[in-house]
């Protein structure tokens, strides 16, 4: 069984102040200006979004959610406030076993990787930290 506490607490030992995520390389293929600004300015400088952009986002998270539901009708899922507390959360998750884990962060800040994927979904036979079975993305 994976010594949960000591992952998560080596995981989250700063060691970058900037955290890169997918979002931010594919921004950065895009458009190199947009890391910057996101990294760079201050939020209190940074444009709103736009009513389209929060509709978009809206209809993205509906449309997730229904095809989660649909064709992992398993999987998990939980409200969090902190990136650190949902990552606790999916330690916890991981270290029992469960099959399919819904949009929880995955953090390792001492080389300044975070993010959260849509699914971790759990493979038998490969033996990790977590017993003999691993997850995927």
């Amino acid at each position: 069984m994976a010594n949960i506490e000591a992952i998560y607490h080596a995981s989250l030992t700063t060691g970058s102040e900037i955290r890169v995520e997918a979002t931010t390389v594919a921004a950065y293929v895009e458009s190199p200006f947009s890391v910057y600004c996101e990294t760079s300015v201050p939020p209190a400088e940074r444009d709103p979004l736009t009513p389209y952009q929060n509709l978009l986002f809206r209809r993205g998270q509906e449309h997730e959610g229904i095809v989660v539901e649909e064709m992992y009708p398993v999987s998990v899922e939980e409200t969090f406030v902190t990136e650190e507390e949902g990552f606790w959360k999916g330690l916890e998750w991981m270290s029992q076993g469960v099959e399919v884990i819904h949009g929880i962060p995955l953090l390792y800040l001492p080389e300044g990787i975070g993010g959260r994927p849509d699914l971790l979904v759990r493979v038998d036979g490969d033996t990790s930290h977590f017993g003999n079975y691993h997850y995927e993305i």
